[in-house]
C-alpha cells in the first residue's frame, strides 16, 4: 500500500501528460514516478523495483513531434561522438548540453533521418535493469536505408554488426 501513496503523491508532483504516462507505465509494469525535477523541465524518472528504467517528460506541442519513445546510447564522449555523427553523413539536431551534473545530452540523426539520443553519463548512470520483466530489453531500427545504417553506426559507434537475415524481404 504505500508504494502506491508513493506514486499518487508523485502523480500529484508532475504535469498531466505525465501523470497519465505514469499511471499506464505503472499499471502496465509496476514502474514507480519519481517526482520531476522544474530545474529540468519537470523531467521525471520511471523506477523499476528501484532501479531507473525510463524517463518522461511533458510534450509541450512546440517541436511539432507526437509523443513518442526516445532511445539514449551512452557514449563515452558527447563531442567527439556528435562530431562523428555528422562526419559520417548524420544530422546534431541538439549539440552536446550539460544536464547539470547529471551528464551530457545529444540529440541527432542518423542519415536516414532515425533519431538518435546520446547520454555521456555524469551522476545519472542510465538504466538501473535491462532485459528482465517490466524492464527495457530490445530496440530496433526500421530504415529504408539499411546498408548505409549498417556503415553509419558501425563507423560512429564501433559497434559489430551481425545482421538476422540477410533475405532482402526480412530487412
Amino acid at each position: 500500500m504505500s508504494g502506491h501513496g508513493a506514486q499518487a503523491s508523485a502523480l500529484r508532483s508532475i504535469g498531466s501528460s505525465q501523470s497519465r504516462a505514469a499511471a499506464f507505465y505503472g499499471d502496465v509494469f509496476g514502474w514507480v514516478a519519481e517526482p520531476g525535477d522544474p530545474d529540468f523541465g519537470g523531467y521525471s524518472n520511471f523506477t523499476k523495483d528501484g532501479h531507473l528504467v525510463a524517463g518522461c517528460m511533458t510534450n509541450d506541442g512546440t517541436a511539432g513531434t507526437p509523443d513518442m519513445w526516445s532511445t539514449y546510447l551512452a557514449v563515452g564522449d558527447a563531442a567527439a561522438t556528435a562530431a562523428a555523427v555528422e562526419a559520417n553523413g548524420g544530422a546534431v539536431h541538439v549539440p552536446p548540453v550539460p544536464v547539470g551534473d547529471l551528464g551530457v545530452m545529444v540529440l541527432s540523426a542518423d542519415p536516414a533521418g532515425a533519431a538518435i539520443g546520446m547520454w555521456q553519463p555524469g551522476e545519472h548512470k542510465g538504466f538501473g535493469v535491462i532485459a528482465e520483466p517490466g524492464a527495457p530489453a530490445w530496440f530496433e531500427l526500421h530504415t529504408a536505408g539499411y546498408d548505409q545504417a549498417l556503415t553509419f553506426y558501425r563507423d560512429v559507434f564501433g559497434w559489430d554488426i551481425y545482421p538476422m537475415s540477410e533475405d532482402p524481404a526480412f530487412r
